[in-house]
């Protein structure tokens, strides 16, 4: 009986052979981290800050960019790490936006491990250099900044270069 239940051991691992791959594999199944609630709490309110409108009729709406009810590492912008941190923060594939009067010190310290901040087409204008001023003490991880047409002007604050990593 016993030489049987080999033989069909045998039998059944040569017929699945993924099967055997599986139990032998030493490597984690992928798990699904969600976002922290603080770091989505950050982020719903940068969204309340933010601003869309439309050059045709001049009319600024809220932005609604995200479903706030969903796991804000499945957010359109947003990629998060194996920890469910968020790593990205990308607001160029939106309509144009404005940010309007957040406190950044607030939203980013909650994001400090961020690695790309993505704001290509965000008017900044009005946040003069509070923007500079919040990014670099928060956010040492930064490596990726991009502001084209942000509506930007004067110098950058000389604290981005405390960035060791920022390229």
């Amino acid at each position: 009986m016993r030489d049987v239940n080999h033989l069909l051991l045998l039998l059944f691992l040569l017929l699945h052979p993924s099967s055997l791959a599986s139990s032998l594999s030493t490597n984690p199944k992928a798990t699904h981290h969600q976002c922290l609630y603080h770091q989505k709490s950050s982020l719903v309110q940068l969204q309340e800050n933010l601003l869309e409108y439309s050059f045709t009729t001049h009319s600024y709406s809220k932005a609604d960019l995200w479903d706030l009810t969903t796991d804000c590492c499945s957010w359109q912008g947003l990629a998060c790490n194996g920890d469910g941190l968020v790593t990205q923060l990308d607001l160029s594939g939106f309509p144009m936006l404005k940010l309007e009067n957040p406190i950044l010190e607030l939203v980013f310290q909650n994001l400090s491990f961020l690695v790309e901040i993505i704001l290509a087409d965000v008017d900044l204008s009005a946040q003069s250099s509070s923007w500079c001023e919040a990014i670099s003490p928060l956010l040492p991880n930064l490596r990726v900044l991009t502001l084209y047409n942000c509506a930007l002007s004067g110098p950058i604050c000389s604290s981005l270069f405390i960035l060791p990593s920022l390229e």
